[in-house]
């Protein structure tokens, strides 16, 4: 028999929305178009050139991949132009946050 592993959930747009119209912050509807309104305003400002620092988050910030020469599969060679990758950089609240997976049947499978 397999070994057996647990997969962490995901936080969605949507559970986020959820969880601010939970609070009574505003309605779920609403909270789901600011949550994708910053998500839009990021990219843009990514897509500048620009950082963009959360406080208590992180940095997101775009960094230059030089060109590089592949091979193919069948032993040619293709040459990949520079482009950008984002990287971030977790506050340093979070550098230090323990994680405690959170383990349950649904999140398991037999590997």
């Amino acid at each position: 028999m397999g070994r057996k592993t647990c997969l962490g959930s995901s936080v969605t747009v949507d559970r986020l929305a959820l969880d601010i119209s939970t609070k009574g912050l505003c309605s779920e509807p609403l909270a789901r178009k600011v949550i994708l309104a910053a998500r839009d305003l990021m990219v843009q400002a990514l897509t500048r050139g620009e950082r963009v620092h959360l406080r208590g988050l992180g940095t997101f910030r775009v960094s230059e991949r030089a060109p590089v020469q592949a091979v193919t599969p069948k032993g040619g060679h293709v040459n990949l132009p520079r482009r950008g990758a984002v990287a971030y950089s977790p506050a340093k609240y979070l550098r230090h946050l323990p994680v405690v997976p959170q383990l349950d049947s649904d999140n398991c499978q037999i590997l």
